[in-house]
């Protein structure tokens, strides 16, 4: 499971969304004026991997202590109204759905950081 993190603005670059970010790994970025499946973006932006286990708790843990340990930067981010988002995915089979419960800790953070949380479902073979 891959939880990704994502920051986009209509005011910042970006880079300057990185620059914020020390520590972050960029997995994408992209530019205000790009174009993107035909149309034109309206925000920069950027991706990163928080965390990409097999295990689905252990994986979202994973990812709270990154929010933690950057929370004064997601701060800022908020600050410079900075949309933030983070997406855990959830995989579904026709025989099995798999939930994730979302620690307090999560919750937290994401609401002293104005941090939405998604969760995505997925469609997937079954094993």
């Amino acid at each position: 499971m891959t939880i990704m993190f994502r920051a986009s603005s209509e005011r910042l670059s970006a880079a300057q969304i990185e620059a914020m970010l020390p520590g972050f790994d960029v997995h994408r970025s992209w530019e205000k004026g790009d174009l993107e499946r035909k149309r034109v973006l309206e925000e920069s932006g950027l991706s990163s991997c928080l965390s990409e286990l097999d295990d689905t708790k252990q994986a979202v843990l994973d990812a709270v202590k990154v929010l933690e340990a950057s929370a004064g930067a997601l701060r800022k981010l908020a600050d410079e109204e900075v949309h933030v988002e983070i997406d855990i995915p959830l995989f579904v089979t026709a025989t099995q759905m798999r939930t994730v419960a979302i620690p307090m800790a999560l919750s937290a953070i994401a609401a002293s950081c104005n941090i939405v949380i998604c969760v995505s479902a997925y469609p997937c073979a079954d094993k």
